[in-house]
Parts: C-alpha cells; sequence; structure tokens
C-alpha cells in the first residue's frame, strides 16, 4: 500500500531532523577525540577503523533493497512462509557476510598492513576494529524498519548510538585516556551501533514478523523471489 503524500513527508522531515542531530552529536565527538589523541593519534584510530570497515563495506552483500521489494508482495499474503523465508534468508546473509568479511581482515594484516604504515601498536588496533566487525551487520533489520515505515524508532536508534559515542568520548577525555582507551571504546561503540538496531527492530516489529522465523526452512528462497539475487548484488 503506498503512503500517503503527508506521511512521506513526514518521514522525510524525520530523517533530516535526526541526521542534523547525528551530526552534531558526531562534531562534539571529534572535538573530543581529537583534542584528547592531537592529530597523529586521531589518524591512527581513523586509519585502523578505516581498515576493517572497507573489508566490511566491500565483501559484505547487502539484503535491504532486496527484502523491501521482494517483502512488500509477501508480507500481506495469507501463507507466512515466504515472508518468513525471506527475512531469514536476510539474517544469514548479514552474519555469513559480516563474519567473512571479518575474518578475511584479520588475516589479510599479517600480508598488507605494511602498505597502511601498520607497525606492532597499528596491527593490534585494527584486530581490535575487526573483531568488533564479526558483530552481524543490522541490513536485514534496517529493512523491516523501513517496510513497516517505522522510520522514527530507526532514527531513534541512530540518534542513541550518537550520543553514547559522544557521551563515551567525552568521559575518557576528562579523565585523559590514551590512544588505547580510545581505541577500545570506539570499537565497543562500533558494535553496539550494528548491534542496536537489531535487537530495537525485534522488539518492535516482531507482531509483524510472527512466530516460526527459527523453524522455517529457507529452501525455495529464489524460486518464490525472481531475480533475488541482482537486487542484493547490485
Amino acid at each position: 500500500m503506498l503512503q500517503p503524500f503527508e506521511g512521506i513527508l513526514g518521514n522525510v522531515g524525520i530523517v533530516l531532523s535526526s541526521n542534523a542531530v547525528i551530526a552534531g552529536l558526531g562534531f562534539l565527538t571529534l572535538a573530543f577525540v581529537s583534542q584528547a589523541l592531537g592529530p597523529a593519534g586521531l589518524g591512527t584510530l581513523v586509519l585502523a577503523e578505516a581498515y576493517a570497515r572497507a573489508f566490511d563495506t566491500l565483501l559484505r552483500l547487502e539484503p535491504t533493497q532486496a527484502l523491501i521489494r521482494e517483502g512488500t508482495r509477501h508480507r500481506a499474503a495469507a501463507d507466512r512462509s515466504p515472508f518468513l523465508r525471506l527475512i531469514k534468508f536476510g539474517l544469514a546473509l548479514d552474519v555469513i557476510g559480516s563474519v567473512g568479511a571479518a575474518v578475511l581482515a584479520m588475516v589479510s594484516l599479517a600480508y598488507i598492513g605494511g602498505w597502511f604504515g601498520f607497525g606492532d601498536d597499528e596491527i593490534g588496533y585494527a584486530l581490535i576494529f575487526c573483531a568488533a566487525m564479526l558483530v552481524p551487520a543490522p541490513t536485514t533489520m534496517i529493512g523491516l524498519f523501513r517496510l513497516f515505515s517505522r522510520f522514527k524508532a530507526y532514527s531513534r536508534t541512530l540518534v542513541l548510538s550518537a550520543a553514547l559515542r559522544a557521551l563515551a568520548s567525552g568521559i575518557l577525555f576528562l579523565a585523559g585516556a590514551g590512544l588505547e582507551a580510545f581505541v577500545i571504546m570506539t570499537a565497543v561503540m562500533v558494535a553496539v551501533e550494528r548491534l542496536l538496531p537489531s535487537v530495537l527492530a525485534w522488539a518492535i516489529l516482531r507482531g509483524h514478523i510472527g512466530p516460526g522465523l527459527a523453524r522455517t526452512p529457507l529452501r525455495g528462497i529464489n524460486a518464490e523471489n525472481p531475480g533475488l539475487w541482482r537486487f542484493i548484488v547490485m
């Protein structure tokens, strides 16, 4: 069912306002970290995190668009199995892709870490961020937020994550913490930012999803969703 024009405008307003708050909190976080670590420490922190994120971005397939496209058709059907199968497939793809990308990033450090100028300390920092990336990306749950038009709930999870990162950065700044503490804190926040949408989405949307997700087999996923992989790979 198409949303009314007023509803679309409302969703756009929610997204824009939350983005403004997130940007402000991000600026505050950057101020705390840069003041605590200086340019060199900040650069090391950013590079170590960017290394892990690069593998995650390049190697992990995202089922969000496929879930929205096919889920719109399946969710209103009398037979819930195709919809549950699609969700389970997306969750499996998130887990396999996240773990695979993180493990490959860890293994590759021994071979390409020197390309980034990593010494022993920097390799250790990058490994911490790779470990954080083992937490499955929440792309399927993000797709469900969008599918059920729960933009406000999803925006709140993003704002909460940004606020927690800013708060933790401020505490470490006031405590006079060094680079290692900021690396650990940032890696923990990466894991939280990946886990939080999944936890909140399940709490909010389990009534829409219904029971039987764990027992639903994946057999038949391709036949029920023609062109599924095209939307995932694109």
